[in-house]
């Protein structure tokens, strides 16, 4: 499957949950009744990445109408888009205050990286853990320096730094 097969069938996916959470409203007066209005609704809920994302919003919905008293209308497509983008930006609020990549969405990782033989082809890496600055890796990189001198036949092998997605970009 193409990458842009896999879009559709995951906005073709999102699109389908959408509808189904929304029937969730279906037996409140001011639900939506025609093809546009319903198709309002559910781009309102597109706004949200993940199915997840939509279910629990729906439940805070559904719990906030719950608790009213007196008769509960349907929400409007301008409720669900508000509450949708208030989450988003929540969020992202959440993702800029990271105590570990401070918002940039990215770590810094330190790797021992070994060659095969003495050519550029990578034959293994892993990451060094616990290092996670210059400060740290430099320890690694001077006794594997030292025990390259002593052992010149051994694999081509380097210490390296690369980049990591936080956890924080993964939700």
């Amino acid at each position: 499957m193409t990458k842009t097969e896999q879009t559709r069938l995951n906005a073709k996916m999102i699109e389908d949950h959408a509808k189904n959470q929304l029937m969730r409203f279906a037996h409140l007066p001011g639900f939506p009744t025609t093809k546009e209005a319903m198709r309002d609704y559910v781009e309102a809920l597109k706004i949200l990445p993940q199915e997840q994302a939509i279910t629990s919003l729906i439940d805070d919905l559904v719990n906030d109408l719950r608790t009213r008293e007196g008769l509960c209308r349907c929400p409007t497509a301008a409720d669900i888009r508000r509450a949708a983008y208030e989450r988003m930006e929540s969020a992202e609020t959440a993702k800029r205050a990271c105590a570990l990549c401070s918002g940039s969405g990215f770590l810094t990782i330190w790797k021992l990286v070994t060659y095969k033989g003495k050519s550029l082809v990578v034959e293994n890496s892993e990451v060094l853990e616990g290092v996670d600055t210059e400060e740290k890796a430099k320890p690694f990189y001077e006794k594997l320096k030292a025990f390259q001198r002593v052992n010149p036949q051994g694999n081509n092998q380097t210490i390296m730094t690369a980049g990591k997605l936080c956890e924080c970009r993964k939700s």
